[in-house]
């Protein structure tokens, strides 16, 4: 099902027309499709990115110390499946290898808006991936490399923090499917109006879940 609702997304009239630059990942972050205005813009071709994992495709430059695009655009896809909404990047500096020149990465700057993608059931199954170049910020010329490492620092604890709370939430889910008697996209979806709700973060509310559940198994052991 997850693969029939991408493909027919990547052969929409909509996506091919869009003059944006769009690019279509999996839950896994492979590529599945994009359309020309992206193709142009990354100078690459459809076939050398299908099915290739995003970061595979184009990787950090390894020329630059404080290159931090994977990170960061790791975390923006975490927060993007976890919440199911947009998130969008301030502009950052992401470089891209020349395919079809010299080889070299080329400076690049780029505002980027990340969709959640789901299928007729309402679960997650990718992410819509949609880029803008600009100019190079007048604030990034000046910026120092304490700056930028401050930075790349801070977008790492994000990162961590993203990845750490998978098994909290996959905790949570298994407790509310077993409460509930549902699936484990619907156990998702409660946690997500839960968050929603009391305006508390997901993996904080299925922290306080997973909590309560084992100070119930210490009280039943006790009693």
């Amino acid at each position: 099902m997850s693969s029939s609702t991408l493909r027919s997304i990547v052969r929409s009239d909509r996506f091919a027309a869009s003059t944006s630059s769009l690019l279509l990942v999996d839950s896994d972050f492979r590529i599945q499709g994009a359309n020309d205005e992206y193709l142009a813009v990354s100078g690459r071709s459809l076939d050398q990115l299908h099915g290739v994992e995003v970061f595979e495709a184009f990787p950090d430059n390894p020329d630059d110390s404080f290159a931090d695009g994977i990170f960061s655009l790791t975390a923006s896809f975490e927060r993007t499946m976890h919440s199911r909404t947009r998130d969008a990047l301030p502009t950052q500096r992401y470089d891209v290898r020349d395919e079809r020149g010299s080889g070299l990465f080329v400076t690049r700057y780029w505002n980027t808006v990340n969709s959640a993608v789901t299928d007729d059931d309402g679960r997650v199954i990718g992410v819509l991936h949609r880029v803008y170049e600009v100019q190079r910020p007048q604030a990034q010329q000046s910026s120092s490399a304490s700056d930028v490492l401050t930075r790349l620092r801070a977008e790492n604890d994000e990162l961590r923090r993203a990845l750490d709370s998978r098994p909290v939430i996959e905790q949570a889910k298994g407790l509310l499917m077993a409460e509930r008697e549902c699936s484990a996209d619907q156990a998702f979806d409660l946690l997500v109006e839960m968050s929603q709700e009391w305006n508390v973060k997901v993996r904080d509310i299925a922290g306080g879940l997973v909590a309560a559940a084992e100070r119930r198994a210490v009280d039943q052991k006790n009693s």
